[in-house]
């Protein structure tokens, strides 16, 4: 919601410097947030707002340094693999939960075993069940064994498995509870309450010693997350002292912001990818969009350039994409870029296929990207595309795609939540979508291929197959990386996390 010159002015009245000085001074940064968080858990609520705060709350065995391209200790100091389904890990001793308890090798057990059994319903299986069993060879040393040969173990074990308090979690009578009556993990973020309504208070874990300091950051003694269920209240209690910091702003409201005497906007590259794909496999009835000449010919329609540089947020700061995945993804590699800009060939190859006055389709459009999908749709309209633009959320997003009414979307993907070229391929071609994309045998194969592979070179020549005959046939497409707009007042410091090339955490979080 665009926010006018008099809103602000108005405001500027309440904006006096003492709220933020006040908290400040009780080294307490207060974030708003978009959604309700009832728990903080990344099994049972893994939503994109309470990801900032449960991936620096619980740790895996290890994490991974994006920049270096290389995983580094954390609840476990050093592995070796045994074989290509066995990795045998010594846990980290001396460390305790936030609670007090300490860690041992029954913490990883038992975590493992509950998410990975069929019995525990979780939205996200095959992040967990593909671990057949965790062997304990003594209180800190174990080996985990995989049921098959799996090429992102490794990966799963750091962002995907986060340990949790056995001693805590076997006493709850309903298990998902964790996170909400206790969300005590050994990260260097800890929880002190959180409720749906109220928000999440969180701190510093002054007590952390469960990995290297310049991994994991905690500049902020305490972070507090309110929910304001709109832009224009968020505004509002920004500029009038409510609250320090507004993730995800729109251009026109970054703008004026900017001109406050209080505040100031930071523009940060991120991991976000948004990604256009169609239904080329003609199960909304569209036929059109079968053919890989009408669907070159949409994607070819486009000037990105332009998009990026007037309609995303932080535009000059996103990423023009050249295919499905990012290069600090582990294993992402490709040797054919999208195809260009060419709004002549584009209505050439409309003609070629039997559409000189053009198609029409129904293009679905996660609301929080709306003016990018409206963008897209104003240049297609110039070679005789023409797209209805339908805002959507992600409920009636997935329920059009499970009743096949999908016939384009677009989509803000976290990439960077699990940078890892296979996992990004299974987010495309994979489940639900696989109906749209037409099961193609050569992308399919080479994922095959690439999940058996643990040489990471040899799985990245594999992967590359795949993403070229994305590019190639037009499915799933990469259009722009969608950078973070942050507005805050001017003694807020934000920036990326010391571990992710485009990911920002809560220990992220500090002052000037």
């Amino acid at each position: 919601m665009k926010i006018i010159k008099s809103t602000i002015a108005a405001a500027v009245a309440l904006a006096l410097a003492g709220p933020a000085l006040a908290q400040k001074s009780k080294d307490t940064i207060r974030l708003s947030l978009d959604e309700q968080i009832p728990k903080i858990s990344t099994y049972h609520w893994p939503v994109g707002e309470a990801g900032q705060f449960y991936r620096r709350v619980y740790q895996g065995l290890m994490a991974y340094d994006e920049y270096e391209g290389k995983f580094v200790p954390a609840l476990a100091t050093s592995w070796k693999r045994i074989n290509d389904t066995t990795i045998e890990f010594n846990l980290r001793k001396g460390v305790k939960f936030h609670n007090g308890n300490p860690f041992d090798a029954d913490d990883v057990i038992n975590t493992f075993a509950y998410v990975g059994s069929p019995k525990v319903k979780l939205r996200f299986k095959s992040r967990y069940n593909w671990v057949k069993e965790v062997q304990k060879l003594g209180s800190h040393k174990i080996r985990v064994v995989a049921k098959k040969t799996n090429a992102m173990d490794m990966a799963l074990l750091a962002f995907r498995l986060l340990i949790l308090d056995s001693k805590v979690h076997k006493k709850l009578d309903k298990k998902s509870d964790y996170g909400r009556v206790s969300a005590a993990g050994t990260g260097v973020v800890k929880i002190f309450s959180v409720d749906r309504n109220k928000g999440v208070v969180a701190g510093r874990n002054d007590a952390f010693n469960s990995g290297e300091r310049k991994y994991f950051p905690a500049p902020a003694k305490r972070v507090i997350g309110i929910h304001l269920p709109d832009n224009q209240t968020k505004i509002a209690q920004l500029i009038s002292g409510g609250v320090d910091m507004v993730r995800n702003i729109s251009p026109d409201n970054a703008k004026a912001l900017a001109n406050h005497p209080n505040l100031e906007v930071s523009y940060l590259k991120s991991n976000f990818m948004v990604f256009f794909a169609i239904d080329l496999a003609g199960v909304s009835g569209n036929k059109a969009l079968a053919d890989v000449r009408v669907r070159k010919a949409i994607w070819m329609s486009m000037d990105r350039d332009v998009i990026i540089k007037h309609i995303v947020p932080g535009g000059s700061r996103a990423q023009k994409m050249k295919a499905l995945c990012f290069k600090s993804a582990a294993a992402c590699k490709w040797t054919k870029d999208a195809p260009p800009f060419d709004p002549a060939q584009a209505k050439r190859l409309l003609a070629e296929a039997g559409y000189p006055n053009g198609i029409d389709f129904t293009f679905h459009v996660i609301s929080r990207i709306k003016e990018i999908g409206e963008a897209m749709a104003g240049e297609m309209r110039k070679v005789g595309v023409r797209a209805k633009v339908q805002p959507t959320n992600i409920g009636t997003y997935r329920r059009l795609q499970g009743q096949k009414k999908l016939q384009a979307w677009l989509i803000a993907y976290p990439a960077g939540s699990f940078p890892d070229a296979g996992n990004h391929l299974n987010v495309y071609f994979r489940g639900s979508r696989t109906q749209y994309m037409g099961a193609d045998p050569i992308i399919l194969g080479a994922m095959k291929k690439g999940a058996g592979e643990l040489n990471l070179k040899k799985r990245a020549e594999f992967y590359s197959t795949a993403y070229d005959r994305a590019n190639e046939m037009i499915y799933n497409m990469a259009v722009t990386s969608l950078p973070y707009v942050i507005a805050h007042t001017k003694d807020v410091k934000v920036g990326l996390d010391s571990l992710s090339t485009g990911e920002i955490y809560v220990n992220n979080y500090g002052w000037k």
